[in-house]
């Protein structure tokens, strides 16, 4: 599936599972467009083109730890998760975007010091390609314009930002997770 791919946004049952759209959306849809303007059901049409299976083994190589066998279904495609995803999980796997395509495993503490500045310590986290440069390359300008023309405009600050936006269906909870 590429930013240019024609998705089917027609709110449908997925099997027993039916997302809808906030307000008014097309029933034709662009993967990048569905992503800028947070459509529901073209995101859900992506994980079950994908296979959730497959859904569920990304997450998993991006470090999303909280994942429970009840979690392969199609709500996955929204973050629904029996445990859901902690903000620094989140924001790691999010880093790999402008990384080009690099996760790395986030840690607290780089380095320490003795008090005559000799390091006894440097971290030595790992890091692992985790989808190819080009597809990296291509979701960091997606999510570039998420903050540039779609729900996420609210984040905008004085330098190029990315990031997505997500709400439940009664907006009992809104994220936004960007860098």
């Amino acid at each position: 599936i590429s930013p240019d791919s024609v998705l089917n946004n027609k709110p449908r049952d997925f099997g027993n599972y039916i997302p809808k759209n906030m307000g008014w959306a097309p029933e034709k849809v662009n993967a990048r467009t569905a992503l800028v303007k947070s459509y529901n059901v073209a995101s859900v049409e992506v994980l079950n083109q994908l296979g959730v299976n497959e859904g569920y083994n990304y997450l998993q190589r991006w470090g999303i730890t909280s994942l429970q066998e009840e979690d392969k279904n199609l709500a996955l495609a929204l973050g629904g998760m029996t445990k859901g995803i902690s903000p620094l999980q989140m924001a790691a796997a999010f880093a790999a975007f402008p990384e080009q395509g690099r996760y790395r495993e986030y840690y607290s503490i780089d380095r320490i010091e003795d008090t005559n500045g000799r390091v006894i310590y440097t971290n030595r986290s790992n890091s692992w390609q985790v989808i190819s440069r080009h597809a990296a390359e291509q979701v960091d300008d997606i999510l570039k314009d998420v903050v540039r023309i779609g729900t996420g405009t609210p984040a905008t600050i004085a330098i190029s930002s990315g990031g997505k936006t997500g709400t439940t269906t009664d907006s009992r909870d809104l994220w936004y997770v960007g860098y």
